[in-house]
């Protein structure tokens, strides 16, 4: 007999091979997003930024990380770093942020890649593609690698003559570049394929636009000759003091945040937010493959028969008694019910069923103020059984008797 294939195998199957390719695009999404360096403050992977960090606090700058709406600049900040593509605020914000650094203020910026998903959606602002717009700025992103292996590094060439390359001859960052066509630029570092790491003015302070965060990362710092490189960009203009802080900007809102119109997120917003939507979107499936499995029945369903017998206890019971009837056994049940009243008394005695029918029958007598010669005859039922059906369950009904007279 072939087995059909069912609508619920069908529906099945899908659900199964559309799961599937979910976790493949998103798993294949993943791979493509992480890779690119974010040099985050607290991030000690090869890629963070943990170690850019440490090293300003060696050289005794006071660093701080920013991660909520800003009313205001702090009134202490002299570096600010921008290094994270994926940092997000209000636009009021990046107004604030550039009238900050023309006010004389040293700004860390790293171009956003041009493949990654940081374009401009609703009320979410990108201060780096706002800058990345503004300067002009076309990057060339030659970031490509997987997890298996970091990010080759390529030497830097030194461009205009400073202080920036003192001790700092054999650094080196990534392959990328970034052409700048606005603004008066000062190349520190190029190729001839573009800049890769320059000087921006801006009012009186400046902006040192690297093609990307590589540079920074712990990685990179690693090379003693791209610490001191680095270090040179902030000791040039900004010399250590208590009150010369350095702010990671790792802000992650927009408009309706930073304005006060909404303080906080529900936890669904963020549940939606990619890629944790691809692994919601995976369990509801696997939900719903685990209720189409276990909570219906695959396939067609099999009647059960109609004049099956049920067993009960009571059919049970009467099934025995015509077998010992039709025997003719009766003194079979004398014998048993005899039997289990002795071991009965004995055990609520806290006596042997061993014992002698004299001994527990004195016993019973004495416990429960039951007449000894009673409790005797019926101990000797088990031993002269009669045939009389009645007689029979007349004696079963005073063991019952005795035996709730002991209880009490």
């Amino acid at each position: 007999m072939k087995s059909r294939l069912q609508p619920t195998h069908i529906l099945v199957i899908v659900l199964l091979v559309a799961t599937l390719v979910l976790g493949a695009l998103s798993q294949k999404r993943e791979q493509a997003e992480l890779p690119w360096p974010r040099a985050q403050f607290s991030d000690s992977t090869p890629l963070g930024g943990k170690g850019l960090r440490l090293l300003f606090e060696w050289l005794g700058y006071p660093v701080r990380r920013v991660d909520r709406p800003l009313q205001k600049m702090p009134a202490d900040a002299r570096v600010w770093v921008l290094l994270d593509y994926r940092t997000t605020f209000s636009r009021a914000e990046s107004r604030q942020l550039q009238d900050w650094v023309k006010n004389g203020g040293t700004l860390l910026f790293a171009v956003p890649p041009s493949g990654a998903d940081i374009t401009e959606l609703g009320e979410v602002h990108h201060p780096g593609l706002e800058l990345k717009k503004q300067l002009d700025i076309e990057s060339i992103n030659n970031l490509k690698w997987t997890w298996e292996a970091l990010p080759p590094l390529a030497p830097l060439t030194p461009g205009a003559p400073g202080n920036y390359w003192s001790d700092a001859k054999a650094a080196s960052a990534s392959h990328s570049t970034a052409n700048i066509k606005k603004g008066r630029v000062l190349e520190i570092a190029g190729a001839v394929k573009g800049t890769q790491l320059a000087r921006l003015d801006l009012g009186k302070g400046r902006i040192f636009v690297a093609a990307d965060a590589l540079l920074f990362t712990n990685y990179a710092l690693d090379s003693p000759d791209n610490a001191t490189l680095v270090t040179n960009l902030v000791r040039a203009h900004v010399q250590p003091s208590p009150n010369a802080a350095i702010y990671f900007d790792e802000r992650h809102h927009g408009e309706s945040v930073a304005d006060g119109d909404a303080e906080k997120r529900s936890w669904a917003y963020y549940l939606w937010q990619p890629p944790l939507r691809f692994a919601v979107l995976q369990v509801l499936f696997a939900a719903l493959l685990t209720w189409m499995l276990f909570g219906r029945r695959l396939g067609a369903p099999v009647p059960l028969p109609d004049n099956d017998p049920v067993t009960r206890a009571s059919h049970f019971a009467q099934a025995m008694g015509a077998l010992l009837h039709k025997g003719k056994r009766p003194r079979v049940i004398a014998e048993i019910l005899g039997d289990e009243f002795r071991r009965n008394l004995a055990g609520r005695l806290g006596m042997s069923p061993h014992d002698s029918d004299e001994v527990l029958a004195a016993r019973a007598a004495q416990v429960a103020n039951l007449p000894a010669e009673h409790v005797l005859r019926l101990l000797r039922v088990a031993k002269s059984p009669t045939e009389n059906e009645d007689a029979l369950l007349n004696e079963v009904q005073q063991m019952e008797s005795v035996m709730r007279k002991l209880s009490r």
